[in-house]
């Protein structure tokens, strides 16, 4: 058995991050690509900031916005986290982080989405 202890103070302070993959939108796979920053509290809250390239019926769309998440850091040091933009739009993600919260590795877990990246603190 793995003998490591996280808790939701494991992710605190400002981590930076990318995200890529596609969005499968009427049986079609749209590329997106996004990047920001994300500020845990360490209290299973957060805030950030996220732009967005998607393509859109052929068109480079570029997006820019905040976010606010909810996430729930297990013993075993995987995460679950929900992100919730200015729109009310909600974003799932499944993680894993180390006992030191300096890395987070992401992967969306919508219908529709096949996302993965990496978050980390200085």
């Amino acid at each position: 058995a793995i003998s490591v202890t996280c808790n939701n103070g494991t992710l605190t302070g400002l981590y930076t991050y990318h995200i890529n993959g596609f969005n499968i939108v009427a049986g079609e796979s749209l590329p997106t690509s996004s990047a920001g920053y994300s500020y845990y509290k360490g209290d299973g809250t957060s805030q950030g900031r996220v732009t967005t390239v998607t393509t859109v019926k052929g068109k480079t769309v570029t997006t820019t916005g905040t976010f606010t998440g909810t996430y729930k850091v297990m013993p075993n040091c995987a995460v679950k986290e929900i992100d919730k933009d200015e729109n009310n739009v909600l974003t799932h993600y499944d993680e894993f982080t180390t006992p030191s919260g300096a890395t987070l590795q992401f992967i969306q877990t919508d219908k529709g989405a096949v996302a993965s990246g990496v978050a980390t603190r200085d």
